[in-house]
Formats: C-alpha cells, sequence, structure tokens
C-alpha cells in the first residue's frame, strides 16, 4: 500500500512524476505482500548524503521498487530494489571528474525486528534483512542503497596528482637557503 498520493495508478504499477519517487513513503509489507511495483527518477540532487564526493549534481538516477515473496520458497517477504544511471565522483587522487556508473540489483528481505533474526540467515549474501514498517521512506531506501555502493576512496585506474599552476609566488624559503649555501 502507498501511503503518499502524487502517483498515477497502472494495475499494481505506480509511477512516480518525476522526482516524486523520495518523497514516497510505503506500508512496507503490505507493498510486498501485494506484489506492488513503483518507479520512477530520482534527482541527483535529492541525494544530500553524497553530494561532497560528487564534482557535479547534474542528471537522474532511474529507480525501480518491486514488493513480493523470497525466491527460496521460505515466504518470507521482499522488495526488491533497481537502481541505474551514472554520477561523476571526485577522483582522490587528481581531484577530477571520475565516471561511476551504477547498476544495482538489492534485495530487501523484510523482518518484523532486525534483533530477533536467525544469524546464518543475516550472513546470507543474496539480501540484506531490513526492518519491516508500516511508514517506510522509499527515498532513504534508495540513499542507502546508493551510499553503500560508493567506493571508499574513488580514484582512477591512471592519474596523477594535482599540479600547482603556474604562480607569480614567492620563491621557497628552502630555495633561497639553498642559493646562500651555494654562494
Amino acid at each position: 500500500m502507498i501511503t503518499s498520493a502524487p502517483f498515477l495508478a497502472t494495475g499494481r504499477v505506480r509511477v512516480a512524476p518525476k522526482q516524486m519517487l523520495m518523497q514516497m513513503v510505503i506500508d512496507g509489507p503490505e507493498f510486498a505482500r501485494r506484489m506492488n511495483r513503483a518507479q520512477g527518477l530520482v534527482a541527483i540532487t535529492d541525494l544530500a548524503r553524497i553530494r561532497e564526493y560528487l564534482t557535479t549534481e547534474d542528471g537522474s538516477l532511474d529507480c525501480k521498487l518491486q514488493g513480493g515473496f523470497s525466491e527460496d520458497d521460505s515466504g518470507h517477504l521482499e522488495l526488491r530494489l533497481s537502481i541505474a544511471g551514472e554520477l561523476q565522483l571526485k577522483c582522490q587522487r587528481c581531484l577530477q571528474a571520475m565516471r561511476f556508473p551504477l547498476d544495482l540489483e538489492k534485495r530487501l528481505r523484510l523482518v518484523m525486528s532486525v534483533r530477533d533474526w536467525p544469524e546464518e540467515d543475516v550472513e546470507d549474501e543474496g539480501f540484506d534483512a531490513i526492518e519491516a514498517s508500516r511508514e517506510m521512506a522509499v527515498g532513504a531506501l534508495i540513499e542507502d542503497e546508493v551510499v553503500l555502493a560508493l567506493p571508499i576512496s574513488p580514484r582512477h585506474e591512471n592519474c596523477d596528482f594535482p599540479t600547482m599552476k603556474d604562480t607569480k609566488q614567492d620563491a621557497s624559503p628552502f630555495a633561497v637557503l639553498r642559493k646562500l649555501k651555494i654562494d
């Protein structure tokens, strides 16, 4: 069930008009049980937690959220989130723009309480367990997954350290000392 209104309904699919997916709030278990879908564009400017890593905030990400049941016949409720697009990260070596394509497919298993989830199930690499809620902010789910996908220290494969531009600065004190020593 979707609790925020500005969406065009087409059967079980909710298509968010531009930028509205970030404001969408769903009843997670009901959304999954009904196998609802929502999709839309998310402006990169709406991803506040990654701004410091970007060289530009232009563009958007194509996001889709699908509710359903686990594939392992256990009957667990899941959300499947896909995020596609491109970010322009700041290379931590040369400080120039670095293309970073995103193509994420995440399975988020809804659990009543993360504390009560069996340890062997938490270690399963096929999905992440998240606490189910009747008010789940889709924007927060999207932003969390984008943040987790970012490299710790983005760098080009091959680049140089930034160089100082030619400026008419005073000579370095060490250069002055070197001249004194030679004389």
